[in-house]
């Protein structure tokens, strides 16, 4: 039985589909040396801190997406930090990742907001790189008697098939 959600979208939602309450924004540890890996061996997956083992077998079945989720780690960072740069909490636990402080393992407004942010960083990260074309997995696809494309990450245009 197949999936009516694109493949970026199914690989975004199984990122951020984890057990325990910071492992879905461990991820967020490859800010620092995700950038300096090539991303192109599935052994890349394992020696960086930031993946729990569900997040590694992701990375491994789909490294032409880490990039855009480095990219999104990073984002992630520089939002939190710059909106709450003149708050008492000023996003700075975020620099521990992927070991976190407990402002950001239990049920705060504060985690909330980071996992709210990770996640949609990650989702606007590969949708435009989808959009882009850097990514072979993505591709115009079509619903019933109409064919859409991603022509920018912000919007989506529909074309008559």
């Amino acid at each position: 039985m197949g999936s009516s959600f694109p493949a970026p979208l199914r690989l975004t939602l199984a990122l951020l589909w984890q057990l325990g309450l910071s492992a879905a924004i461990q991820w967020l540890g490859l800010m620092v040396n995700g950038s300096r890996v090539a991303w192109n061996e599935t052994q890349h997956c394992k020696i960086l801190d930031g993946l729990v083992p569900d997040q590694v077998q992701l990375c491994r079945r789909n490294l032409e997406l880490m990039h855009s989720i480095v990219h999104a780690a990073k984002e992630t960072k520089g939002v939190c930090q710059k909106t709450f740069s003149d708050m008492r909490w000023n996003c700075s636990s975020i620099e521990y990742a992927p070991s976190f402080t407990p402002d950001l393992m239990k049920g705060t407004r504060e985690s909330a907001f980071v996992y709210a942010l990770a996640a949609a960083a990650v989702s606007h990260s590969i949708a435009r790189a989808c959009a882009s074309g850097e990514l072979p997995i993505c591709s115009c696809g079509s619903v019933p008697s109409e064919t859409f494309c991603i022509l920018s990450g912000d919007e989506i245009a529909e074309v008559a098939s």
